[in-house]
C-alpha cells in the first residue's frame, strides 16, 4: 500500500523462507542476520538473540502469538503480522536507525497494553488496539502509518500521548478516548477519520486535511471522567496547528493558547466557548459558535483573507469580547462553519462482546450495542465481515481466535468502534473406547438375529452407532446417554457379508468425540451330525 504522504508499505508473501519455526522449534532462537523466524502455530513467551541485519519474524494467518514481556529487536528488524499479536511491554530496539518495522496486514490484529518508544515504525493495514487503562506514550522516532483500510483504537486509556518528534500519518480511522500531541507530528490526511471522544490537547504539529471529530462521548473509567475540550498549545515554529478541512467540536470548549492556521470551517457545539489567546489566521477560514461565549484576549487576534465569524447568541453575531491588541480582520457572516458538511453525531455507549471462550467446533456469538447507531460493520480474523448487529460464526476453529471489531454508524457518516477478543479453546478430551463384537448364535443350521456390538468408556457421556465406516447417526443432542460406562447395539441380523459399524462416543459436545470402526462378520451355521446311526446289515445267500 502507499499512503497519501508517499510512505510505501510493501506487502510480502506469507511466512516463506523460514530459517526457524516456532513453536515446533522451541521457544528460544538465535537470528544471526538475514534470517527468518516463522510462527506457524499458537505460542507465547518467545525469546531470541539478534545479531546482524535483515532479520525477520513472520506471524502466520490465524495464529495467535502472546508476547507479554516484549523483547529486544535489532534496528531494521521486520515483523510481519498476518495473525494476532498480543503484546505486553513494547519492543526495545538496539542499534542505530533504521527503525524496526511492524507490518500489520489486512485481516491481522496487534493488541498492545503499553506504548512504543524510539526505533519502532508500525505500518497498519489491519487493526491496532491499545488496551491500557492508564496513559499510553509513544515517543521519539516512533512512526505510525495508518492506511486507508487501517483502524487504530485506544478507547480505554486515560491519555494517548504523541511524544516529542513521534509521528502519526493517518489515511484510515483512528479512534481515541483522549489525545495529547505533546510535541509530535500528526498528519490527518484526506481520507483520514480522526475521532477523539473527549479531550484533545495539541502542542505539536497538527495538519488536518481529513475528518476530525470531538463528539464528547461518555466512556467508562478514567477516560470518561475527563472534561471535553479542544486546546491548541504553543511550542513554536514547526509545531503548529493547521486545518484545511472542517473540524467539529460538538461538545467542549475550544481554546487557542498557541497560534493556528484555519483554512476551512470550525464549528463549536451549542453552549460551548471559544477563546483566542493567540493569533488565528488563514484563508477562507471560519468559526461558528453555537450559543457559547466567544472571546479574543489581549494577545490574540483573528485575521486573514476572507475569514468569517458567526456567534449565534451574540448581538451582531460578532465576538462577545474582543480585547485583541492586533487588528482583527474578518466578516460576520451566517455562512460561517461547515455548512457543506452533513452534520452528525457519532454513536455513544458503544460496546462489543462475545461468548468467548468457545470450544473448537462450537459457535461464536458476537454482540454489540450503542446509543444512536443505525448500521453495523464487523471485521475480524480470516477476513470475517458482517453487517448484522449480533452475528454468529458456526464451526469455530483455532484460526478464528483474535480481535473482532464493530464499526457502528449513526445518521450521516459519523462512526464509533468497539472491539472484543475471542479465544478458541481446545478443551476437548476425546474419550477412550474399547469395543467388542459378538456374532450371531445358531439354532441348528440357522443363524439367529442376535448379533451384538458393545463398548466401554471412562469419560464419554453419549453415544451413537451407525452402519458404515463413516458415522451418520445422531449428533450430541439426539445421541443415547451412557449410564453404566458403556453402551451396545443388540438384536443385529446376521449379515450376508462382513459389515462395518461406526461407534461415536461423545464427551460433552458435538465437537468432542471418538469414532471407533468395528466389523461384524457373518455367522456360518452347520447342522450337527447325529450321535447314533443304524448299522448296515449284509446278508449272504448260499
Amino acid at each position: 500500500m502507499i499512503l497519501s504522504n508517499g510512505t510505501v508499505f510493501q506487502s510480502h508473501a506469507q511466512c516463506t523462507n523460514c530459517t526457524y519455526t516456532a513453536p515446533s522449534g522451541g521457544t528460544n532462537f538465535n537470528l544471526n542476520g538475514n534470517e527468518t523466524l516463522c510462527i506457524t502455530a499458537n505460542t507465547s513467551n518467545l525469546g531470541w538473540n539478534m545479531n546482524g541485519s535483515g532479520n525477520k519474524i513472520c506471524l502466520a494467518t490465524g495464529v495467535v502469538w502472546d508476547q507479554p514481556f516484549g523483547g529486544n529487536l535489532q534496528a531494521g528488524t521486520v515483523i510481519e503480522v498476518y495473525g494476532t499479536l498480543n503484546l505486553g511491554n513494547g519492543f526495545n530496539v538496539n542499534g542505530t536507525p533504521p527503525n524496526a518495522i511492524i507490518n500489520v496486514h489486512a485481516g491481522a490484529t496487534l493488541n498492545h497494553t503499553g506504548g512504543f518508544g524510539n526505533g519502532v515504525t508500525i505500518n497498519n493495514d489491519g487493526i491496532v488496539n491499545f488496551t491500557s487503562t492508564s496513559n499510553i506514550d509513544v515517543t521519539g522516532s516512533f512512526v505510525l502509518n495508518n492506511s486507508s483500510t487501517g483502524t487504530v483504537n485506544a478507547l480505554t486509556t486515560t491519555n494517548f500521548k504523541l511524544g516529542n518528534n513521534a509521528t502519526i500519518n493517518n489515511d484510515g480511522t483512528i479512534h481515541l478516548a483522549n489525545f495529547e500531541n505533546e510535541e509530535g507530528y500528526l498528519n490527518n490526511n484526506a481520507t483520514g477519520v480522526f475521532i477523539v471522544d473527549r479531550s484533545m490537547n495539541n502542542h505539536g504539529a497538527f495538519i488536518n486535511n481529513g475528518d476530525f471529530q470531538l463528539p464528547c462521548n461518555t466512556l467508562s473509567g478514567a477516560a470518561g471522567a475527563t472534561t471535553c475540550s479542544f486546546r491548541v498549545g504553543d511550542k513554536g515554529v514547526g509545531k503548529e496547528f493547521i486545518s484545511n478541512t472542517c473540524i467539529k467540536v460538538l461538545n467542549g470548549n475550544v481554546t487557542f493558547d498557541g497560534p493556528g492556521t484555519l483554512n476551512s470551517g470550525f464549528e463549536i457545539g451549542d453552549g460551548y466557548n471559544l477563546t483566542l489567546n493567540k493569533t488565528v489566521s488563514g484563508t477562507n477560514g471560519s468559526f461558528l459558535v453555537k450559543g457559547g461565549t466567544s472571546t479574543i484576549n489581549l494577545s490574540g487576534s483573528y485575521i486573514g483573507t476572507n475569514m468569517k465569524f458567526y456567534d449565534v447568541n451574540t448581538a451582531g453575531n460578532s465576538f462577545d469580547s474582543n480585547f485583541g491588541n492586533n487588528a482583527s480582520s474578518f466578516t460576520v457572516s451566517s455562512s460561517a462553519g461547515c455548512s457543506a458538511v452533513v452534520a452528525c453525531t457519532p454513536p455513544t455507549n458503544v460496546t462489543a462482546g462475545s461468548n468467548s471462550p468457545v470450544v473448537e467446533g462450537g459457535t461464536i456469538n458476537l454482540t454489540s450495542s450503542s446509543t444512536g447507531g443505525t448500521s453495523y460493520a464487523w471485521s475480524g480474523p480470516n477476513s470475517f465481515s458482517s453487517s448484522l448487529q449480533n452475528p454468529s460464526i458456526a464451526s469455530a476453529t483455532a484460526s478464528m481466535s483474535g480481535t473482532y471489531t464493530v464499526t457502528i454508524t449513526s445518521s450521516g457518516t459519523c462512526t464509533a468502534t468497539a472491539t472484543t477478543l475471542v479465544n478458541i479453546t481446545t478443551a476437548c478430551t476425546p474419550p477412550t473406547v474399547t469395543a467388542t463384537v459378538n456374532q450371531a448364535t445358531c439354532t441348528g443350521a440357522v443363524a439367529n438375529n442376535d448379533a451384538k456390538i458393545s463398548f466401554t468408556t471412562s469419560i464419554g457421556d453419549k453415544y451413537g452407532i451407525s452402519v458404515g465406516a463413516t458415522y451418520t447417526g445422531s449428533g450430541y443432542a439426539g445421541a443415547a446417554s451412557i449410564t453404566t460406562g458403556g453402551g451396545n447395539l443388540t438384536g443385529i441380523s446376521n449379515p450376508n457379508t462382513s459389515t462395518q459399524y461406526t461407534i461415536r462416543v461423545f464427551n460433552g459436545s458435538d465437537a468432542c468425540f471418538k469414532d471407533t470402526v468395528v466389523t461384524l462378520n457373518p455367522k456360518i451355521c452347520i447342522a450337527p451330525c447325529e450321535s447314533k446311526c443304524n448299522p448296515l446289515k449284509v446278508v449272504i445267500n448260499h
